[in-house]
């Protein structure tokens, strides 16, 4: 029996159809059906995608988490080759992921699923989180002075936009980010 290729097309309109419907009803409002029927496809075409609504919601976390590293990873190289100074690198950095909400709320989603049960979605997001960590590195290593712990300092600055997400999705008055960043950056010696 031949093996089906499975048409990435198809999985670019069922994650983009998911998360605008997650945006709309939230994550536990939709339902596989749901996201079937935007998709006008069968639900045995959806689970011949993905198996469960987690697998999903990681296939999205993931496509939005490279887009946005990838938007990161230009911003980092544009500012770095234009010599601007950590913290209007950091600002932006902040400013992007703050603004962020439908993303924000996956990664949040899948953070809250990998600790309540899910041992493979942990496994997962240790991965992402390793892959943000390094990046970082690399790129504070072109920016931040030789004496700094750069790894010290990935770790802080990914910590701080977790929480940023997480103060952004639950409306916490809004969030200083100049002076934040000020605080940051005068911890790093520069």
């Amino acid at each position: 029996m031949a093996e089906t290729i499975k048409n990435p097309k198809i999985k670019e309109i069922i994650i983009a159809s998911a998360l605008t419907l997650m945006s709309e009803k939230g994550v536990s409002g939709t339902s596989l059906g749901d996201i079937a029927n935007k998709c006008e496809i069968s639900k045995g075409t959806l689970y011949y995608y993905y198996r469960s609504k987690d697998e999903l919601i990681f296939d999205i976390n993931k496509w939005n988490m490279e887009q946005l590293t990838s938007g990161l990873l230009d911003l980092l190289d544009s500012f770095i080759s234009e010599g601007t100074e950590v913290s209007e690198i950091l600002l932006e950095m902040f400013k992007t992921i703050s603004g962020a909400q439908t993303r924000g709320r996956m990664h949040l989603y899948l953070i809250n699923e990998g600790l309540s049960k899910n041992p493979d979605l942990v496994k997962k997001l240790r991965d992402s989180y390793a892959n943000w960590f390094n990046m970082l590195e690399e790129a504070f290593a072109q920016i931040l002075p030789a004496k700094t712990d750069r790894e010290a300092a990935a770790r802080a600055i990914v910590a701080s936009l977790d929480g940023i997400m997480i103060q952004n999705i639950l409306s916490i008055d809004e969030i200083p980010l100049e002076r934040v960043v000020t605080t940051m950056v005068s911890g790093y010696g520069v």
